[in-house]
């Protein structure tokens, strides 16, 4: 099995990401946090310094499994990183899963990769014009599963987003199994 990686730019949403990698590891998925500034520290939001596990220039394309993009309010720096950006669209288009929560699937959309998806975004009127004047269909799930592109709303809906990834690397049964531990059940 390849790698789940997790990328970080300052002013992540620091639950989106933290979250998705706790429930990634417990589901035994490799999972890489990766820094896109050039330092292995990432301020996320608010104010909440992360230590990442790699820097984008030791990222091996050839181990990812999945690009995971954290929303937040930095999500405007990912377009700062152009080598991320050629990344996200070539492991997309040779049909590799790709996921965002919150703001970022912005991202996904202006790189043309909802185009006739259903997706998923924060409820910002902005956030959502994007997503539809890039082609996606608006969902009105918390998480949006669509080929091999996986959407979540925000901060609160992380566990569901992950477990959506889980459920896309390893299948239902370790989904569920994480999901109970989680004491997600309860929700």
């Amino acid at each position: 099995m390849g790698k789940a990686y997790v990328f970080l730019a300052e002013d992540f949403e620091v639950t989106e990401a933290l979250t998705t990698i706790d429930i990634l590891r417990r589901a035994e998925i490799d999972t890489i946090s990766v820094s896109l500034t050039g330092e292995r520290t990432v301020t996320g939001a608010p104010a909440v310094p992360v230590l990442a596990d790699a820097l984008f220039c030791d990222v091996r394309v050839e181990d990812i499994d999945i690009i995971i993009l954290p929303g937040g309010p930095g999500t405007e720096h990912y377009y700062a990183y152009p080598a991320l950006l050629e990344l996200v669209t070539a492991h997309a288009k040779a049909g590799n899963l790709i996921a965002a929560i919150c703001a970022a699937p912005a991202v996904f959309a202006r790189l043309g990769l909802l185009s006739g998806k259903a997706a998923v975004c924060y409820p910002a009127a902005h956030l959502q014009q994007i997503l539809r004047e890039n082609g996606a269909v608006l969902s009105e799930n918390m998480v949006k599963h669509d080929g091999s592109i996986i959407t979540g709303k925000g901060p609160g809906t992380t566990p569901f987003f992950a477990l959506e990834i889980v459920r896309a690397m390893v299948g239902d049964d370790t989904a569920e199994s994480v999901k109970q531990a989680f004491l997600l059940d309860f929700v």
